[in-house]
């Protein structure tokens, strides 16, 4: 994957939105002000500009800029916005001690469209759709593995991990994986959303005919 030439920010303050233009195409990352901070509401690369790493440079350009002005608190609070959960999921807002339980993480998992459970690594939790993983729970006795594991986009992977709510998944250095250590980092609804995302990226990766096995969509 080859890297973009480098181009500048813009804060377009009318529309909210931060603006990288390169050659010719601009990406742009809709945003929402809010007391200390921002929420982050869409994100759209030019096609053109796609597999180029402009989603991810964009994101840290904008985390760079809000990070030096004078205005901005040291801790200042950056996160995705998911334009919607999947069908059935109630946006609660939960957090901490409400955060999705282990045995809930797995039911929801397992109820994804054809997915799968084994046990490997240790006790680590791994879930598959078309024996490609989607998810993993780490082993609960151990805190130092325990933690969630999934795939994001490259730009929900820079918004968390730049802004602390996770990690990059060890032992994944691409893709987009992510550790969420902590399960109250996120809202549960939230995170079952990020579970359907990571579902379908993995389940698109699949080739025609084993997605026909299946009953996924074509």
């Amino acid at each position: 994957m080859s890297e973009s030439p480098d181009a500048d920010l813009h804060d377009d303050v009318v529309r909210h939105r931060f603006e990288m233009a390169v050659e010719g195409d601009t990406a742009f990352i809709e945003y929402r002000p809010m007391p200390g901070g921002l929420v982050f509401r869409h994100t759209l690369v030019p096609k053109a500009l796609e597999g180029r790493g402009v989603g991810g440079r964009l994101i840290r350009a904008a985390l760079l800029e809000m990070r030096a002005r004078p205005e901005g608190p040291p801790g200042l609070s950056l996160r995705p916005r998911l334009r919607r959960a999947p069908p059935g999921v109630r946006r609660s807002g939960r957090r901490g001690l409400n955060a999705m339980r282990p045995e809930a993480f797995e039911a929801f998992c397992l109820g994804l469209p054809a997915a799968t459970l084994s046990i490997q690594w240790g006790g680590t939790h791994v879930f598959k759709v078309g024996e490609k993983v989607f998810a993993m729970a780490g082993p609960r006795e151990d805190p130092a593995e325990a933690g969630y594991v999934f795939k994001t986009s490259e730009i929900s992977f820079e918004i968390l991990t730049q802004s602390g709510v996770a990690v990059r998944a060890p032992y994944l250095p691409r893709g987009g994986w992510l550790r969420l250590a902590d399960p109250g980092a996120l809202p549960d609804d939230e995170l079952r959303a990020y579970l359907t995302q990571s579902h379908q990226m993995v389940g698109r990766g699949l080739s025609k005919a084993v997605r026909r096995r299946l009953g996924l969509p074509a």
